[in-house]
């Protein structure tokens, strides 16, 4: 009966710790590249949501993903501070240094 609740109380423990593990993992988020200028760019989320975005310099090849999906690879929320842009297509990562929401009659795409 004690080793049961011993293994009943490490099993729940493990479960706890994995939920926790599994929340602080990257999240990987495709989204379009609506345009591109230099290092800036506006991207949307499959939400609908709209984002500007300023790159560092990695990421040469982003102006020929206008209108093609990437991914956002953020630590924990999208976009928050360490977030990267990755172009698997060709192999290209940057940082993303600046990101603020467009509402809608900010999107210079609509």
């Amino acid at each position: 009966m004690k080793a049961t609740f011993i293994w009943t109380a490490v099993f729940l423990g493990l479960g706890l710790l994995r939920n926790f593990t599994l929340s602080i993992e990257p999240s990987r988020e495709f989204v379009l590249v609506q345009t591109v200028s230099g290092n800036t760019a506006v991207i949307v989320r499959s939400n609908g949501a709209t984002y500007f975005i300023e790159k560092s310099g990695g990421c040469q090849s982003l102006s020929e993903f206008a209108a093609r999906r990437v991914v956002i690879d953020s630590s924990a929320r999208f976009l928050d501070t360490g977030s990267k842009l990755l172009l698997p297509e060709v192999d290209q990562t940057c940082r993303i240094v600046a990101s603020r929401n467009l509402e809608p009659a900010d999107n210079p795409g609509s």
